[in-house]
């Protein structure tokens, strides 16, 4: 597993390549790993974000095309290479993981290279040690993570309901292992607190490869209930944090936390963009409310942070008509907050800590969100006052 600081060279140039079908994917993608550089190795590991169980089209997930592009690379320029395709999709299990796998279309492009499948729930789980923690100091994660020569990094381009933007550096978090994922978002249920838990990550599981499917993107209320965007781009870097800078500006993100931590830690410098693009401003989940975080001296971000948490953030909405009563939503959530009445979910809003997987996680559309009481006070205050 390549772990640690990333590589001086090449690591901060972001390459972009156009595509505007995902048929056309194999070119700009091979333009981009041939000058990544890429060393001899053993065995290979492609990482997908397979958030949930969705159609492709749905652009929930890392497009199949793109993974068999990447693949098709592989076996050609490395040969000799083990290819492995592996996530955890959300915190459901292993049979979630199998269904993603089929239905997202991995299973296709693992079967068609002759790889080897890997849901991270059915591997041995090791700890990696991060003495510079700031959230968790000790990481579990699947053991195939660590035993690999090479991590290919598959993020999609996402808005996020929670970290605003979800891409090289949050896909990561899908390495450990089923519902060990929950108790991540207990730990940092802010912003700032869950940027620097993906950098706890990023400081130990430091993917040499990242390729970034942006041919279509998701706005508004992502990662898993947003609309498709057509974007337009294929991205590629040694470095996931450049790589996510250039791609939060391409779709119009000024501010994010994960750059900011990034910085913090000494882990980016400005990169060296290889490429043209026009932005593509996205839909963007509201995040004003934590605009007041930056102005504060840090010892107060995180009391500020879980009072903006209870009075303002939004909670999730059960919408019951669309309920298919799957219950994922009951069995996702990291706070016990969700329980059944009349064989319906509902939620104990003062249990929940507004993570909204729940919303990432309901296949069905019956999860939107609300603004709290406190926020509609305070609006119907403005309204007086103005």
């Amino acid at each position: 597993m390549s772990n640690g600081r990333p590589s001086k060279k090449n690591a901060m140039k972001v390459f972009i390549e156009s595509c505007k079908d995902y048929k056309d994917c194999y070119k700009p993608i091979e333009s981009i790993l041939d000058r990544l550089e890429i060393k001899k190795c053993k065995s290979v590991l492609l990482k997908p974000n397979l958030l949930t169980v969705a159609l492709p089209k749905k652009a929930v997930t890392t497009n199949p095309a793109v993974v068999d592009a990447v693949a098709r690379w592989f076996k050609k320029n490395h040969p000799e290479a083990k290819l492995y395709l592996g996530d955890s999709s959300g915190c459901l299990g292993l049979n979630q993981t199998k269904k993603a796998f089929v239905e997202c279309g991995m299973q296709k492009v693992i079967d068609k290279y002759k790889m080897t499948g890997v849901p991270f729930e059915a591997e041995p789980i090791v700890t990696l040690k991060n003495p510079n923690g700031v959230i968790w100091k000790e990481i579990i994660v699947a053991k195939i993570v660590k035993d690999v020569d090479l991590i290919v990094n598959l993020p999609k381009l996402k808005t996020h309901s929670l970290t605003l933007y979800t891409g090289a550096m949050k896909n990561l978090y899908g390495c450990i292992p089923g519902g060990i994922k929950g108790k991540g978002h207990l730990a940092a249920i802010t912003p700032p607190e869950f940027a620097d838990l993906i950098m706890d990550f990023y400081e130990v599981i430091n993917p040499q490869v990242n390729i970034m499917d942006a041919v279509i993107g998701m706005e508004g209320a992502g990662p898993g209930q947003g609309d498709p965007i057509q974007t337009g781009y294929i991205l590629g870097s040694k470095n996931a944090c450049a790589l996510d800078s250039v791609a939060s500006k391409l779709i119009g993100v000024k501010h994010l936390y994960q750059i900011e931590k990034a910085k913090e830690r000494k882990l980016f410098e400005k990169p060296e963009i290889i490429g043209k693009f026009k932005k593509v401003p996205y839909k963007l989940p509201r995040m004003d409310k934590y605009a007041i975080l930056r102005l504060v001296p840090r010892f107060m971000v995180k009391i500020l942070a879980k009072f903006a948490v209870n009075k303002f953030m939004k909670e999730p909405d059960f919408i019951h008509d669309k309920c298919t009563k799957c219950y994922a939503c009951v069995k996702i959530c990291p706070a016990n907050a969700i329980t059944l009445k009349n064989k319906l979910p509902v939620v104990d809003i003062k249990k929940c800590i507004r993570c909204l997987s729940c919303q990432e996680h309901c296949n069905y559309g019956a999860i939107e969100t609300k603004k709290s009481i406190f926020s509609k006070l305070v609006l119907i205050f403005k309204k007086v006052v103005q």
